[in-house]
């Protein structure tokens, strides 16, 4: 299905926070609309999560943009239907910062902090495999994207993923370069483990089925010049290049492929080019956005045709009238919130060790009524009834590694900065990487 333009509305204005625990923000209840009728106004003591993310340093987009925004939005939203059990929910910000050293020290200094969070969402792939046993042990319900290959079969109850691994992502993307007939690639993924765990995908999928990688080539972000790397591409004379990279990265990457002439062949990016300063990066790079639209191509999992969308971009307009247009990452943020508050909703209890054993009962309940926010599941579960959670991301079946299998889809940029879906992807496709 078609996409909003990512640009229509400027871009995200989301200041980094640049400590390493920052205190309680102040969710009001935001005024949006609601479905069903709001109850009383929440109150009593708050219901405390985090959002452990990269506030600092080359990847703070990934929080800032990503991970911070969806979350303040739903927890107003849940604020104003009345709360988690009447109880307000508060928004904690922990920098994990870009270095994975920094992770675990950060995760130390959130249970000195703040010893009563009930959740977290956040963890990247650079930490989410150390990190995921800590919050495992501290009986912290965690809903991430990470998507390393060494949690693919997670056994940690505690750790959620809320999209499929990025060896599923790198088979899709694999996939695509097949599709389109693209025998020879060449791969050039920045150092972040966010990065670096779809290639293990992207190899074997693409040599199984008789592609040819003729460059394969890890880059470190943000530096000044990335000129041999591009030389060594301009060599190759590959058909399409398969890349993932920070925005500031990208930046550097293309101006140098422009200098170099490199520029026009096709470029397959993975899920984390999808985000507004990637494009933006590039563009300023090439010449504009309708020079890059000529050979721009990113991969993502499939956005849901989901009765919670129209409803999550609706609030999200409202609550930045300036903002740029939602990507699938903040709809996975968004709905990971709420299926832990509705959980914790039918729980009676807010704590996790509790309301643990009602994560997938409220996502995959068969016969039970379809809701897609949490005013909605809040009314229904008050009503009695059993409940199915699909949100703006749509439905997210967990299996016994506590990840949703997800199908995919290739988006092209189009001039005006639109991204329209050219090919898509069962999860059963792309799950093959798992027989």
């Amino acid at each position: 299905m078609g996409r909003q333009p990512l640009f229509s509305r400027g871009k995200m204005k989301f200041v980094a926070l640049l400590v390493g625990v920052v205190p309680v923000f102040a969710l009001t209840a935001c005024g949006a609309a609601s479905q069903t009728p709001a109850k009383q106004k929440a109150s009593g003591a708050a219901v405390q999560i985090d959002v452990f993310s990269p506030f600092s340093g080359a990847n703070a987009f990934i929080g800032t943009t990503f991970n911070l925004p969806p979350v303040k939005m739903g927890a107003a939203l849940i604020n104003a239907a009345g709360g988690i059990n009447g109880h307000p929910v508060s928004v904690i910000a922990t920098d994990s910062g870009t270095d994975p050293a920094d992770a675990l020290p950060a995760i130390q200094r959130l249970f000195v902090q703040h010893s009563g969070v009930a959740g977290m969402l956040g963890l990247d792939s650079s930490n989410a495999p150390a990190l995921a046993p800590v919050m495992n042990s501290h009986k912290v319900v965690t809903m991430s994207l990470a998507g390393t290959a060494s949690l693919d079969k997670n056994t940690n109850a505690y750790f959620f993923r809320l999209a499929s691994p990025d060896s599923m992502m790198g088979t899709a993307l694999a996939q695509s370069a097949l599709h389109f007939g693209y025998k020879k690639v060449a791969l050039i993924f920045d150092s972040s483990g966010t990065s670096q765990s779809d290639v293990p995908g992207i190899v074997k999928e693409y040599t199984n089925h008789g592609g040819n990688i003729a460059l394969n080539e890890t880059v470190q972000v943000d530096q000044a010049s990335y000129r041999t790397e591009v030389a060594k591409l301009k060599a190759a004379h590959v058909q399409a290049l398969i890349t993932e990279t920070d925005p500031q990265t990208a930046a550097t990457l293309y101006a140098n492929m422009k200098q170099l002439g490199v520029i026009g062949i096709p470029v397959i990016g993975g899920a984390e080019n999808d985000v507004a300063a990637y494009f933006t990066s590039v563009a300023k790079a090439v010449g504009g956005m309708a020079a890059e639209s000529k050979f721009m191509y990113v991969e993502n999992f499939a956005p849901a045709t989901a009765p919670g969308q129209a409803y999550f971009n609706a609030q999200w307009a409202k609550a930045d009238p300036k903002g740029g247009a939602p990507v699938p990452p903040q709809y996975a943020l968004y709905d990971g919130l709420n299926i832990m508050a509705l959980a914790m909703d039918e729980a009676h209890s807010s704590t996790p060790s509790v309301y643990l054993h009602f994560m997938k009962k409220v996502t995959y309940n068969p016969g039970g009524e379809v809701v897609s926010n949490y005013a909605q599941g809040l009314a229904a579960l008050n009503a009695g009834k059993k409940i199915q959670y699909e949100g703006a991301s749509g439905q997210l079946v967990f299996n016994k590694y506590n990840w949703p299998p997800q199908g995919f889809e290739l988006l092209k940029l189009t001039p005006k900065g639109a991204l329209k879906s050219v090919y898509k992807q069962t999860s059963s496709s792309v799950g093959a990487y798992f027989k």
